[in-house]
């Protein structure tokens, strides 16, 4: 979601955070990066967009290193608890340091 639909659905905080990182993104970016966003960097070949959250497992493998390894990922919701907090979790995201 972009900084534009996040304010036509009403998500304004998201919107001003979305704008914010944007600017960051804006400044910092270095010459090759000048032709995408931070959206379309942070989603970079779609790595984020074409995970399928209905799979029944994921492999995830390091992206780099000497050794190879691997894990199944089981979709199971699992609880942290955090203090006196309970967190069920469920999903995640693989990001740039690994493949799946």
């Amino acid at each position: 979601m972009n900084e534009e639909e996040a304010r036509r659905r009403g998500y304004v905080h998201l919107a001003e955070w979305l704008a914010k990182v944007q600017g960051e993104w804006t400044k910092r970016r270095g010459a090759k990066a000048a032709r995408m966003t931070a959206l379309e960097r942070l989603d970079y070949r779609k790595d984020l967009t074409e995970q399928n959250p209905q799979a029944n497992y994921r492999v995830l493998y390091n992206g780099s290193g000497t050794f190879l390894t691997a894990a199944v990922v089981e979709p199971e919701p699992i609880e942290f608890k955090v203090g006196d907090q309970s967190i069920r979790v469920r999903g995640f995201i693989a990001d740039t340091k690994v493949y799946y």
